[in-house]
């Protein structure tokens, strides 16, 4: 029984080594291969499949009909395009990606804080200046109508305390009233506005002075022994690409 058991195992592993190069040669081969700048992006593939990989991809259907191509690096640009494809004609593409930059996201945030740290990939930090801008925003709106109202109070309390013919002390004493606080609207009002510059101003210089570090350069060292005559030399070399 034992022998019986064994010569089944080695024809069947015998019968899986001839047949597997078999399948292997049949498998069907996909019709698109995607090549990027940078290498190792993301690509997302969508239309009657969706596929995923890593570029260089290949993909593993044959695809026929519009798909839409998507492909990500941390530090880049997202890439979006979309293709038709034939299942008999084999396409190769080539994409590139526009990398992340300093003015770029500083232009962004000019427009709308908080918009070029989201752009650098810094989501969070983006929502917190977002949050506090629009906070700060929504904070002046009121303390300006606050000094509207005081202001129209004011103007009022004056008004009739010019047609009373500046006699009556109890309105003077009502004109002060109003006055003090006017200006303690106006007062705060101003500090608010400063409150919404400084927090605009600090945007800018977060995306100036706080970029994320995407791209380093690239070091290699090198050390060589040359022989000038009975002297060897020792040489060292660095080379840096950016």
């Amino acid at each position: 029984m034992i022998l019986v058991r064994w010569a089944k195992l080695a024809a069947a592993a015998v019968f899986l080594v001839i047949t597997h190069p078999l399948s292997a040669q049949t498998r069907p081969e996909g019709n698109v291969k995607i090549i990027s700048n940078p290498n190792a992006s993301i690509v997302t593939l969508s239309g009657e499949y969706t596929l995923r990989g890593q570029t260089p991809y290949i993909a593993v259907h044959a695809l026929k009909g519009y798909y839409k191509l998507e492909a990500r690096k941390r530090g880049y640009e997202d890439f979006n395009s979309s293709y038709f494809f034939k299942p008999d004609v084999r396409k190769k593409l080539a994409i590139r990606l526009t990398r992340k930059s300093r003015p770029r996201s500083f232009f962004r945030s000019m427009f709308m804080p908080g918009w070029g740290q989201a752009y650098t990939d810094q989501r969070w930090k983006g929502l917190l200046f977002a949050g506090v801008q629009l906070g700060a925003a929504g904070y002046f709106v009121i303390t300006h109508k606050e000094y509207l109202d005081a202001k129209d109070a004011y103007n009022k309390a004056f008004d009739a305390f010019a047609q009373s013919g500046a006699q009556d002390a109890k309105i003077y004493q009502d004109v002060e009233a109003k006055y003090k606080l006017l200006i303690d609207k106006y007062d705060n009002r101003e500090r608010v506005l400063i409150l919404n510059m400084s927090v605009y101003l600090y945007n800018l210089f977060d995306t100036l002075f706080f970029y994320p570090k995407y791209h380093y350069p690239k070091l290699r060292a090198s050390v060589e022994l040359n022989r000038q005559g009975s002297q060897p030399t020792l040489a060292f070399g660095v080379r840096a690409s950016f």
